[in-house]
């Protein structure tokens, strides 16, 4: 009879609170959701059904598709009025369409959602990189006039200095990579490149390119291909007409003209070199002449760095409990880390009747231990919790 005559009460006042419930056991009237625990060591408790406290049971699907299943004890009369005690307990997997498996979800170990991520933390990584040392052995001719010196490493970086060596740090081990120098005198008057296959292991490429330049002849400018490696040599100028080692640079007519050539040994070593320069008539032209030879090895580089730890957003089965005192602060048990000897247990599953607004519920029968924190970071422990609530389920 008392359990008939709340029902018509029940009724009326969902005109006031969606989806809470009081229940009366139907053999002795006693209430049939309840909870108590020590807070700091003062015990609190909660019924429905005494001092106007409902259980009121609901679920949620947040942004990341997991399923909230939740009940709490609180007054109908006015949100943030009295002591409540709420305790929401987040689905074992994401469920994007469809129902998720409540009984899969009680079944689970539960530990406590922990959402204080965010920190950062030192990360040290040891990377194996070469470094490249180059070291320029031919710029200009004649000298005294001050020469620019143009980097291309081979790996979509370079660099430009007046310096005659310069170190490169590789990242990935280079195998033939192409390096070219280009040498410019500051005044424009001539330029010259030279371009090197280079490499990190012991099949390196060994082949040099140097250039005589022989003034002597009055019309004309005598350039020598002088390679090293092992002969014979195939010579490729830009002139293609010619095949030796040497190359006849006319003094006229005047103007700007250019000069190449790629030498390639026996072995298939291969090295490419040229110039350009301005030729005015009555005078020796400037002559850019660019080579370099280089050496390289394997360094280990320490490199440290802050990675961020963010909390793990699914936080999948796990439980939040919050507690709000009679001033309306807040204490949660997912603000921290949970102490060694913080422990929740769901004891018993059982069906239960629907909630006010029609929605299946589970009652459950809970233990805990734990911490609590409020927003300034204060907190209380709270033991020898003993809980039976609904939660509500799609």
């Amino acid at each position: 009879m008392k359990r008939l005559i709340f029902y018509k009460i029940l009724i009326i006042s969902t005109l006031f609170a969606a989806c809470n419930k009081v229940e009366l056991d139907p053999e002795d009237g006693e209430p049939v959701f309840t909870a108590e625990a020590k807070f700091d060591g003062d015990p609190k408790a909660w019924q429905a059904g005494v001092d106007d406290y409902y259980m009121f049971s609901s679920f949620e699907k947040d942004d990341f598709d997991v399923h909230v299943f939740s009940g709490s004890f609180a007054k109908k009369d006015s949100i943030g009025s009295g002591e409540s005690l709420a305790f929401h307990i987040r689905d074992y997997q994401q469920v994007a369409q469809g129902s998720p498996d409540i009984i899969e979800a009680l079944e689970h170990s539960f530990g406590f959602a922990d959402m204080s991520g965010n920190d950062s933390t030192l990360v040290t990584t040891i990377d194996t990189v070469w470094n490249a040392s180059f070291f320029v052995t031919q710029s200009i001719q004649p000298p005294g006039i001050q020469v620019i010196h143009e980097w291309d490493f081979g790996d979509q970086s370079g660099d430009t200095t007046l310096q005659d060596s310069i170190s490169h740090i590789y990242e990935d081990t280079p195998h033939n990579v192409p390096v070219t120098l280009t040498v410019k005198a500051a005044n424009n008057s001539c330029s010259g490149f030279y371009t090197k296959y280079i490499t990190a292991n012991g099949n390196a490429q060994n082949c040099q390119l140097n250039f005589n330049i022989d003034t002597s002849t009055f019309n004309s400018i005598t350039i020598t291909a002088l390679p090293s490696g092992v002969a014979p040599y195939q010579y490729l100028w830009s002139d293609s007409t010619i095949t030796g080692s040497a190359y006849y640079l006319q003094l006229n007519p005047v103007g700007m003209t250019y000069v190449a050539v790629t030498v390639t040994d026996a072995l298939g070593c291969v090295v490419s070199g040229g110039l350009s320069t301005t030729i005015v008539s009555g005078t020796l032209p400037t002559i850019c002449v660019a080579a370099f030879d280089y050496s390289i090895q394997q360094e280990l580089i320490d490199s440290q760095y802050y990675q961020i730890i963010y909390a793990d957003s699914l936080q999948l089965s796990k439980i939040t409990i919050v507690y709000t005192n009679s001033e309306g602060i807040q204490y949660r048990s997912d603000c921290k880390p949970q102490e060694p000897t913080a422990n929740i247990k769901i004891l018993e599953v059982d069906e239960y009747d629907t909630n006010e607004k029609g929605e299946k519920t589970k009652k459950l029968t809970l233990e805990f231990t734990c911490r609590l924190w409020n927003e300034q970071g204060s907190f209380m422990d709270v033991t020898e919790g003993k809980a039976v609530i609904a939660v509500a389920y799609p």
